[in-house]
């Protein structure tokens, strides 16, 4: 279907910088989904595995370096495996960059 044909010609081909958003399913937190063999899927999981292959471990997330993954990057550039813990750390960056970001517009 349409998911899939984006997924192998859109996504797993994305060679820029900015965010590439999932445009179709989410899940209830923001990341994209698609249905594989009738389960429902990660999207950013699914490519992280298709880029650089298996997580290391269980102990593995998809992480996003742009920190927009809840709001659906599916950009292979962005993605790699990072442990669970290492995945949190980097939320707590990216929430702190968005807040100091926001700050500094609103007094402009």
């Amino acid at each position: 279907g349409e998911p899939e044909r984006f997924y192998r010609e859109t996504v797993l081909t994305f060679d820029g910088d900015k965010c590439l958003i999932w445009p179709f399913a989410r899940s209830g937190v923001g990341y994209g989904q698609m249905r594989v063999n009738g389960k429902s899927r990660n999207v950013h999981r699914l490519v992280c595995a298709e880029i650089h292959g298996k997580p290391p471990s269980d102990k593995h997330a998809a992480a996003h370096n742009c920190g927009m993954g809840h709001l659906g990057c599916v950009n292979p550039n962005h993605l790699r495996w990072a442990t669970y813990s290492e995945n949190n750390a980097e939320k707590y960056v990216h929430e702190r960059q968005r807040a100091m970001a926001i700050n500094s517009v609103a007094q402009i």
